[in-house]
């Protein structure tokens, strides 16, 4: 009633009528003979049967048109508007007979001033009517009315009414679908028309929630929607059914809608069985975007970090409802797994795997678009769940990835010398490989922007090792994948604020990390025999050496387990293992006089493109690099195991062994100082004295009776008991804290009271701050400073983001997980590379505890849970830089009580909580008291 085209008739009718009726009124000179005023009725009557013998032809063809459809859509067209106007209309023409049988001057002019309102309301009903001959009112109109019988509340219907509700679904239906069978011959606008009924009336029994109407929709979806599109292949139906399928998708509800998400799945990835290949892109496209809708639908909004400042409460976890999600069926409930699995497996049908082609031709250029496009649309699936902070099983995205990414190497062309630096490539065999590296760059970046470091890891594995496959048979690939890790490395591997936060998260990345990359250099290392000569093969290696051996772009400090993690995968990778000192042969002069370079100049030799050289220069660094006692000590174990396998050449002092045990001798690159232990510092004197007479450690060449054995001599440490290791760790914190109290008494800060220091956040939790933490005031001259400034001063200096200590909270919302709160206001994961299947857990039943304890304490501890002998670098058995005070694990001996009081300090089973690294710190310290 309230429509523009309503108000606009009823206008074009008022004012001529009004006109009209007012000048018959107002005339005096009209109707003044009685003799005219029968006749004037009797002909305005026959002209108004005129006027409608005329216009019923015209009424009948809107008739013939709802018909063809159905009688019921038909009826549906005559509502009280259509009717009134009817009866009003036909009676007019008895209105005059009836006033000529009393004839009068008022009856023969309104008679009169009859005729022009009922003529002239032709054109305001014809133009009102006009709009019911096309089928989208029609449509609208009747799926109007449908979903209104549908909408009604149930507890007013019986079962009588039940029955008329699924015969007005199916009868709808039905009568949409014979329209949507002849949408090639309606207009653009009639099908439009179609395909939004269609969705609406779908989605609208999807949203009932009703068994009966969601077993209607996938019947409805199976037998009509995709079948009739799949008659009219190379149609824009299969574009309407389509659409039609990604609205009803989005009416689903997280409780009910599994089955009806899983058959518009199903019917996107049927649909493009014979489809052409911008059809199939559309449906890929398609099936992403439900996916994504659904997954959001089915999971929580889980930021890693974003959390951090909650209260502490308790709460239940539903985790275990995750994995029996699997299993059953929750009465139809959306399970995010089998929708991410489904959906992924339906773009790898829609796009296809890699097609590889050898050709660069038009061919090859079309067959490789479709395998381009499948990779960016699920690159772009994990970025956008990463944006909406979804912790969803990301694995099932990537894996296909990683299997495209090492799909048919070695089956193209050597295109090497065509690849182009920096713009995209133009061969298309090379883009197929630049698209899949592509797309696990950029997730890896996405998520460890994000926070989620597990899928960083996930996707970064996927690219190495796709990258060590082709190091040996692909060239190119080799080569795309080699400058795709060198954008990874820049892009990720980048210090940034906050900085404790970022690069304990870069250290724990670069350490899961370490297995790919094993492999990816011993590929590498492997490849340069055989490698044929390409000028981009040389800077391709020497980004893959950057990437596995200096990852990093600035060094990061006080994570001396990283650089001891590459060390050991270089000495792996060079057969230096110490484990195989025993057996191993006796090393070439080349190999040597590599070693003998290395340590003799200390020079990154990486781009010379010898993978060796760059192995060498992580196992020995130079002391440009200030390397680790830790990576001191495994590189002259290491290299002491090296040359006592030249026993030979060294007892005598010649070739290249002799040359570097001179070396050694008089270098001073293998002084630990004063950052190393005792045993440490003893253990590479005895090294350094060796190499003056390297004869007497030989073993299996007739060794001198008095002369003792050499692997006698090659440990370091004593033995130390649990207990004496749990004091020796107590009283080693204890002597911490006494150096933070006595460089704080060194800057004149005792002057102010204990209690304003902890309150400005100097004190930092009474203990030395966090290793990497910036912006500590200690030590700076600012004993100038009057008692009443240091708090503002000291505020300004640390900015809104201030932290007085590192924070450990336990958060039970969406995913169990524990966030650390960094002094300089950053935010990490606890064991946040770790994948969502080996997240740490918060209840403590079986072995829960003890990985939980293990991750605390080695967080809180930092490098003081390395031992004191070795500094984590023993070797594993009885062989060359074994530690006896650890037993060659490289642990403190007291780390398993400061994890039994780590424990101990926990509160219950299943509870959010929020405690300090001092809290921890003291915990452990009292440990021995309480023993």
């Amino acid at each position: 009633m309230g429509t523009p085209i309503f108000r606009t008739a009823l206008a074009a009718w008022l004012v001529p009528s009004a006109v009209w009726v007012s000048m018959m009124l107002t005339w005096d000179g009209l109707g003044n003979d009685p003799a005219s005023w029968t006749a004037w009725c009797i002909g305005i009557g026959g002209a108004l049967v005129a006027v409608q013998a005329m216009v019923i032809p015209f009424a009948i063809k809107p008739i013939r048109i709802y018909l063809r459809h159905s009688p019921r859509i038909a009826l549906s067209a005559f509502d009280w508007a259509f009717s009134t106007y009817t009866v009003g209309f036909l009676t007019t023409s008895l209105l005059p007979f009836l006033i000529a049988g009393a004839p009068s001057r008022q009856t023969a002019l309104a008679s009169a001033a009859l005729i022009v309102p009922v003529v002239f309301s032709l054109f305001p009903a014809g133009l009102f009517f006009s709009q019911r001959l096309r089928p989208a009112w029609l449509l609208e109109r009747y799926t109007q009315h449908t979903l209104q019988v549908l909408e009604r509340p149930s507890e007013k219907l019986g079962p009588r009414h039940r029955g008329g509700e699924d015969r007005q679904l199916s009868e709808c239906a039905t009568a949409l679908y014979g329209l949507l069978a002849q949408s090639n011959n309606l207009t653009h606008t009639d099908r439009e028309a179609v395909v939004s009924q269609v969705t609406r009336l779908l989605g609208t029994a999807v949203y009932l929630n009703e068994p009966w109407s969601t077993s209607f929709v996938i019947r409805y979806i199976h037998n009509s929607l995709v079948p009739l599109a799949q008659r009219h292949t190379g149609t824009p139906l299969t574009d309407d059914v389509r659409r039609i399928l990604h609205g009803v998708a989005g009416n689903v509800q997280r409780e009910t809608g599994r089955h009806v998400v899983s058959a518009v799945l199903s019917g996107l990835t049927e649909l493009g069985t014979e489809a052409s290949d911008r059809e199939r892109t559309e449906l890929a496209t398609a099936v992403v975007d439900v996916a994504l809708d659904t997954v959001a639908l089915a999971s929580r909004e889980v930021a890693p970090d974003g959390l951090a400042r909650l209260p502490a409460r308790p709460a239940r976890s539903q985790d275990h409802l995750n994995i029996l999600d699997r299993a059953f069926d929750f009465q139809g409930r959306i399970s995010r797994y089998d929708v991410l699995d489904t959906a992924v497996t339906a773009v790898e049908r829609l796009t296809g795997p890699p097609a590889r082609p050898l050709a660069d031709g038009p061919l090859a250029r079309e067959s490789v678009a479709l395998p381009v496009r499948g990779c960016q649309l699920l690159s772009q699936l994990v970025v956008r769940l990463l944006k909406k902070k979804r912790w969803v099983e990301y694995e099932l995205i990537l894996a296909p990835l990683a299997a495209w990414a090492r799909y048919g190497l070695g089956t193209g062309p050597d295109r090497s010398a065509d690849l182009t630096e920096r713009e995209a490539q133009r061969v298309p065999y090379a883009q197929e490989l630049e698209a899949t590296a592509t797309a696990l760059v950029t997730v890896s970046t996405e998520a460890f922007e994000m926070g989620f470091d597990h899928v960083a890891r996930e996707a970064l594995e996927g690219l190495v090792t796709a990258a060590a496959d082709a190091a040996r048979t692909d060239p190119t690939a080799f080569i795309v994948y080699a400058r795709a890790l060198g954008k990874a490395r820049t892009a990720i591997f980048r210090r940034s604020q906050p900085v404790v936060a970022h690069d304990a998260r870069l250290a724990d990345l670069v350490m899961a990390l370490q297995p790919a990359n094993r492999r990816l250099l011993e590929q590498v290392n492997k490849a340069k025999e055989n490698r044929k000569a390409s000028p981009a093969l040389p800077e391709a290696v020497y980004l893959v050496l950057h990437w596995a051996l200096r990852p990093t772009v600035e060094a990061l400090p006080a994570h001396e387990a990283q650089a001891l993690a590459i060390a050991r995968t270089a000495t792996t990778v060079l057969g230096l293992d110490r484990e195989e000192a025993r057996g191993r042969s006796a090393p070439d002069a080349t190999f040597l006089n590599k070693v003998h370079l290395t340590i003799v100049t200390g020079v990154d030799r990486s781009r010379d493109g010898d993978p060796e050289f760059a192995l060498l220069g992580a196992v020995f660094p130079s002391r440009l690099d200030r390397p680790e006692p830790s990576v001191i000590l495994h590189g002259a174990a290491s290299l002491w195991a090296l040359l006592m396998s030249e026993t030979p050449a060294c007892r005598w002092g010649q070739g290249h062994a002799g040359w570097i045990c001179e070396r050694v001798k008089n270098t001073t690159s293998f002084r630990l100082g004063a950052s190393g232990s005792a045993h440490a510092s003893a253990f590479v004197e005895r090294f350094r004295s060796w190499a003056e007479s390297p004869w007497c450690l030989s073993r299996g060449h007739h060794r001198h009776p008095d002369i003792p054995d050499g692997y006698d001599l090659l440990s370091l440490g004593t033995r130390m008991e649990p207990e004496v290791g749990a004091a020796h760790l107590a009283q080693l914190l204890r002597r911490q804290q006494e150096v933070r109290e006595e460089a704080i008494e060194r800057a004149n800060w005792a002057q102010y009271p204990r209690n304003a220091l902890r309150n400005c956040g100097v004190l930092w939790g009474d203990w030395p701050p966090p290793p990497g933490s910036p912006d500590d005031p200690v030590g700076r001259n600012w004993h100038s400073l009057k008692p009443g400034e240091l708090p503002n001063r000291y505020t300004h200096h640390m900015g809104p983001h201030r932290r007085k200590d590192r924070t450990y909270q336990a958060r039970m919302a969406g995913r169990q997980r524990v966030v650390i709160t960094e002094p300089d206001g950053g935010s990490r994961l606890l064991r946040g590379v770790s994948s969502d299947l080996q997240r740490t857990p918060l209840h403590y039943g079986g072995t829960g505890i003890s990985i939980l304890g293990d991750a605390l304490v080695r967080d809180v501890l930092g490098p003081w849970q390395y031992c004191p002998s070795c500094h984590g670098a023993s070797a594993q058995m009885l062989l060359p830089g074994y530690c006896h005070t650890c037993s060659g694990s490289g642990n403190h001996p007291g780390l398993g009580a400061a994890q039994q009081a780590v424990e101990r300090s926990l509160p219950g089973s299943g509870h959010e909580w929020d405690i300090t690294r001092s809290e921890f710190l003291d915990a452990i310290v009292t440990m021995t008291d309480d023993s």
